[in-house]
């Protein structure tokens, strides 16, 4: 489950208006679908608070390649507890594992990492405001339903935009999800 990247006050403030108490579970819905949404355009969770576990296949040599994580709880290669050095030393997010004197042995799903797996350690303010125009866009599309220039899938729901200025809103928010994409080798 993905943690939620904007605020139904986020959403106000953006369309300028209040949203009744009870639409509220059908908003946090919407906002469930959208942070997800983001995070499929960036490929990887962009925002998380609580730790997970991964396996990851062991390498056979003295570092090993992880997803991104801060917050390292755990490591265990073969359910032995190990402390390996964590890498980039000057990042809050780890890509990596180094053992100085070890080897990570080379297995199928044998070295586990728990920690908090996600891009950022904090929530980006541009994800923030992309998630909340990708559900503003939704909401005007449910209070309007007249038709518009273009339509577009976002994630599970299909938008009619009304106005090239919600078009280019759209657009604009897209990127700087997309921006948060991690570069991989």
């Amino acid at each position: 489950m993905s943690t939620p990247y904007c605020t139904k006050a986020n959403i106000q403030n953006y369309l300028q208006q209040t949203l009744e108490v009870t639409f509220d579970t059908q908003l946090n819905a919407y906002i469930a679908a959208m942070s997800e949404h983001c995070d499929e355009l960036a490929g990887f969770p962009i925002y998380r608070t609580t730790p997970t576990e991964r396996l990851y296949d062991g390498s056979g040599l003295s570092n090993q390649q992880i997803d991104h994580v801060h917050t390292i709880t755990e490591v265990t290669v073969d359910d032995i507890a190990v402390t390996p050095f964590q890498i980039p030393y000057n990042s809050d997010i780890k890509t990596q594992l180094i053992f100085k004197d070890n080897i990570f042995t080379n297995d199928v799903a044998n070295v586990s990492v728990t920690g908090v797996h996600c891009l950022k350690k904090t929530l980006p303010a541009a994800v923030a405001h992309a998630c909340t125009v990708f559900v503003a866009i939704l909401l005007k599309q449910v209070k309007d339903q007249r038709g518009g220039v273009k339509s577009e899938k976002i994630g599970e729901y299909s938008v009619s935009y009304m106005t090239d200025e919600e078009r280019l809103d759209y657009n604009m928010a897209v990127e700087a999800v997309k921006a948060y994409r991690p570069i991989t080798f």
